[in-house]
């Protein structure tokens, strides 16, 4: 298996702290945590984190792997055990991917009850999957997935986050700023196979991955790519809590 990479840079911590959404003092939730490196990230700063997912086998690992944060702390449950987990009232909420799998308004509506007055509620994008990136070696990777391996097209238009600014916008927290950072990273080809393979995992098996290594191989440094990673975050504030931004 390739190498674990960091989803999200230290920048977007400090951005969040500069704008005064993030504090020592800050009682943060995120929500759908996954393997915990959000958490994580935010745990450098506030002394306390809310780590909610449901997934029982994810929580587990994640709980192993954030072991040495005292300031993590995890729950097990969906955006719809909001009420039965949580009963203090949360300074900052932070969502990943998981946001476009819940009930968006519903959810909303009670972080509304449960976020304080000059609270934030922030969508995360950790960038976009390996086959979507804009480079001449992923471009060569949707050709092979779909010309080889039998995929439908896959559209490479994934920059836009205005789904997230509206569904914020049309909630309490109405007060929406984009921010986003941008680098490059280093990633193996083992890494990028194995992140096609379970990308698609209904639709690939291992024995795609010697032709998906096949058609990156020519584009590769040694066994490396260099793939663009864009950082988003959709922060929503109240209204009247709109003088920082």
């Amino acid at each position: 298996m390739g190498q674990a990479q960091a989803k999200y840079p230290p920048q977007l911590r400090d951005h969040l702290f500069a704008v005064g959404a993030l504090s020592p003092q800050s009682r943060v939730l995120n929500l759908a945590a996954g393997d915990g490196q959000l958490a994580m990230l935010i745990a450098q700063v506030a002394d306390s984190v809310i780590a909610m997912d449901d997934d029982v086998d994810v929580s587990q690992a994640s709980i192993q792997a954030t072991s040495a944060h005292a300031a993590v702390q995890w729950v097990q449950g969906g955006d719809r055990d909001l009420g039965r987990v949580v009963t203090e009232a949360i300074d900052l909420v932070l969502i990943g991917s998981g946001f476009s799998d819940m009930d968006q308004a519903s959810l909303l509506e009670n972080l509304d009850l449960l976020v304080s007055d000059k609270g934030a509620v922030v969508i995360c994008s950790a960038g976009a999957p390996v086959w979507l990136q804009d480079k001449d070696w992923a471009r060569a990777l949707r050709k092979t997935l779909t010309t080889n391996l039998g995929l439908p097209d896959i559209n490479a238009d994934s920059s836009s986050h205005e789904t997230d600014q509206q569904v914020l916008a049309d909630s309490a927290f109405s007060h929406v700023v984009e921010w986003f950072f941008e680098r490059n990273s280093i990633r193996s080809i083992a890494s990028v196979v194995d992140e096609v393979l379970l990308g698609f995992a209904s639709n690939l098996d291992d024995s795609s991955g010697e032709v998906l290594t096949g058609c990156l191989t020519p584009f590769a440094d040694g066994y490396n790519v260099t793939e663009s990673v864009r950082t988003t975050a959709v922060i929503g504030r109240r209204q009247a809590s709109n003088g920082i931004s």
